[in-house]
């Protein structure tokens, strides 16, 4: 990708699609090996020239802006994720419809904003209709899991640890299908039951599904990946 983009740079003009194309797809590669400041770096460059050469209201552009606030939900800030994710549902609302699978990622992001929050109402809403929007639409996508699991996150930060459990044995039940039983993601569904059973006092269970879900979390150099500091947090408060 890198060797094509400077192709690109060198024989288009600067504001060519194909060029933001490629930095979006440079963008995803530093995003997956958890390079965020260069991930955010690229897909800025991808926005100005999709805004520049697609105007307000393009799928495309919404599809950067959502990648885009990803990273600010991964780095915590959930003031800056809150404006991008609004404008990726008006733009995406008003281009691809009100049950368009991209509109249910876009709303999962934002439901992630705004339990980070502590809006718990607001997120729960959320959640519920990136389900539905899903259920109907694509019932076998792997991202129903994650949805599912913030539902579940939910529930359980309300104190609901029943509703939190069935729905984090869905969200399992559906990645496991899809990824097998040893893949990393599956970890945010384990870590959710562990932390069912630590609320509930069933504290040897629930180390034991902190064991498996933090197995799932080492690299082949036998370093942790970056976000798994939150499930030894909570592996950390089970063993207390």
């Amino acid at each position: 990708m890198e060797r094509a983009l400077e192709i690109r740079e060198k024989n288009l003009p600067p504001d060519d699609p194909d060029i933001a194309s490629t930095l979006n797809s440079l963008g995803a590669i530093a995003f997956g090996k958890g390079e965020l400041a260069k991930a955010r770096q690229l897909w800025e460059r991808t926005i100005a020239i999709r805004e520049r050469v697609l105007g307000q209201d393009h799928p495309y552009l919404a599809q950067s802006l959502n990648n885009l606030a990803v990273v600010h939900i991964k780095t915590g800030d959930a003031a800056g994720a809150r404006p991008l994710l609004e404008r990726v549902m008006r733009i995406q609302e008003k281009t691809l419809g009100p049950n368009h699978p991209d509109l249910a990622f876009a709303i999962s992001n934002l439901a992630d904003v705004l339990l980070m929050s502590q809006d718990y109402v607001g997120a729960r809403d959320l959640y519920k209709r990136a389900v539905k929007i899903l259920e109907a639409s694509s019932p076998q996508h792997p991202e129903l899991g994650r949805f599912l699991s913030g539902l579940a996150d939910v529930a359980l930060e309300t104190g609901d640890i029943a509703t939190a459990r069935q729905l984090y044995q869905r969200s399992l039940a559906i990645r496991e299908k899809l990824y097998g039983k040893n893949h990393y993601d599956i970890v945010g569904s384990l870590v959710g039951l562990a932390n069912c059973d630590r609320k509930a006092t069933r504290y040897e269970q629930s180390e034991a599904t902190f064991k498996r879900a933090l197995s799932l979390c080492r690299q082949p150099n036998g370093q942790y990946r970056i976000d798994a500091a939150g499930y030894l947090d909570d592996f950390a408060s089970c063993c207390e």
